[in-house]
């Protein structure tokens, strides 16, 4: 005697939601700022305006390029912008 057996059905995954804490919860420090009121630099090599970044706010004074490119290609003569473009 030959039984076929049926597969089993099976159970239907169900997603799990991630749990987010809100924006508004206990420890969230929530400092907003528009890119307007951001301070603004103008670099030494390419004598163009460039704004702080977050990665620079401990050294914000003395950042004096706006990329690691200007930096590299900076004058090392005098100080100065040349080749500046207006």
């Amino acid at each position: 005697m030959t039984q076929s057996r049926q597969p089993k059905a099976r159970p239907q995954r169900t997603r799990r939601l991630r749990r987010r804490t809100p924006s508004n919860h206990v420890g969230a420090v929530v400092t907003h700022r528009s890119k307007a009121d951001l301070p603004t630099k103008t670099c030494m090599t390419c004598g163009r305006p460039f704004t702080w970044r977050r990665k620079w706010a401990d050294v914000w004074k003395d950042v004096r390029h706006c990329s690691e490119r200007c930096r590299r290609n900076r004058v090392k003569a005098g100080r100065g912008v040349s080749g500046a473009r207006q």
